[in-house]
């Protein structure tokens, strides 16, 4: 399968038991007010010892009510729905492609060789400044929640469960144990059976093909001087050696200021497209009581009125599609040549040194 477009649209099909994510307890207490009213939810109560799960709660209709006076309204109809956040899905899918030190954290000499792995050119990144430079990547890989689809009647309730507390005794006078017991808590937890879940990604190819190595706009991901240890690294970790190193621009600016960017080859594109796709179908989350696996996954050139229409060319991915794949990505940026993009960066530079004085100046008058 051939790919030339700007980006490919992801939908993702899983299945689940049990709860994956539960809520932190800032968002829990609206959430606690909603559930307890609505018909819908079995078990909740007021009390702050309840483990609630990620919802998204959907409107399905109207119901028609009545007042006492004999006056007619409306209410929402509403479910109730599960969801594995898209930050739990993003850390599945990339746990095995990161590297295997922290950037924030490592010495600056690694930087350049940890920059160029597939998981931070696919996930993104940001380490605070570096040499006064915060160096940053936004991610070109967006992915939804994966919200249950509401076709399987799965219902979440809420369970009551006990876990041993802290140990009690009572002494004598002589300071001789007369009786020792043992308090129990209980909690509530909430949990839901078998269920169905589908969410949605989208891969920027234009903006993945692409590696930010200048300063001018404030947002590198790489050093300028580091160039060369860059490719240095792509070459000896995936063999890449064919990369483009120039100044480009986007296609749709009216100014020609370009930036320092280092251009992936088509080929590395690809093999990091079907790494992605491969790790996306692989998706296996598992806790103590609950687990979630991806089911199906589902590609097409992103339509730019309608990436994830139902009109689309759609293509259940599997092993043989991703080894045929191959993706040629329709480019945002064009190459200016050195010379001009180096004139316009001095007429820049110029222009930005002229605010600065005009400012002090004004600020001085103030």
């Amino acid at each position: 399968m051939k790919i030339h477009a700007k980006g490919i649209a992801i939908r993702i099909y899983a299945e689940g038991e049990g709860v994956i994510n539960f809520d932190g307890k800032a968002s829990e207490s609206g959430q606690r007010e909603f559930l307890r009213n609505h018909e819908g939810f079995i078990g909740i109560g007021a009390n702050s010892n309840e483990v609630i799960g990620k919802h998204v709660i959907v409107t399905t209709g109207l119901l028609e009510r009545a007042t006492k006076l004999g006056d007619s309204f409306q209410v929402p109809v509403v479910e109730i729905r599960q969801k594995v956040s898209s930050d739990c899905m993003r850390h599945e899918i990339f746990k095995d492609s990161m590297p295997p030190i922290e950037l924030n954290s490592s010495p600056e000499e690694y930087l350049p060789r940890l920059l160029a792995h597939t998981g931070i050119l696919l996930r993104g990144m940001m380490r605070p400044k570096n040499k006064g430079i915060t160096l940053k990547r936004k991610s070109p890989f967006m992915i939804t929640d994966l919200v249950q689809t509401g076709d399987d009647f799965a219902v979440p309730y809420i369970e009551v469960h006990s876990k041993e507390g802290d140990k009690s005794s009572k002494v004598d006078e002589s300071g001789t144990k007369i009786d020792e017991s043992t308090e129990a808590n209980f909690f509530k937890k909430e949990t839901i059976g078998l269920h169905r879940l589908s969410g949605r990604a989208y891969l920027d190819l234009s903006e993945l093909q692409m590696v930010i190595a200048d300063t001018k706009f404030g947002r590198p991901c790489i050093l300028e001087e580091w160039i060369k240890e860059f490719q240095k690294a792509l070459k000896d970790l995936y063999g890449v050696d064919s990369t483009e190193v120039g100044y480009f621009k986007l296609k749709r600016s009216m100014h020609n200021i370009g930036e320092k960017m280092v251009k992936l080859p088509d080929s590395f594109v690809t093999e990091m497209v079907r790494e992605l796709l491969s790790n996306i179908r692989q998706v296996f989350i598992m806790r103590a009581s609950s687990y979630m696996k991806v089911l199906k996954v589902e590609i097409s050139p992103a339509s730019p009125l309608d990436p994830f229409g139902d009109t689309n060319e759609w293509h259940t991915v599997t092993d043989s599609l991703v080894e045929e794949l191959e993706v040629q990505p329709e480019s945002a940026y064009i190459k200016i040549p050195d010379e001009q993009a180096q004139a316009y960066n001095e007429e820049y530079k110029k222009a930005l040194e002229a605010q600065k004085e005009a400012n002090v100046r004004s600020k001085k008058k103030g």
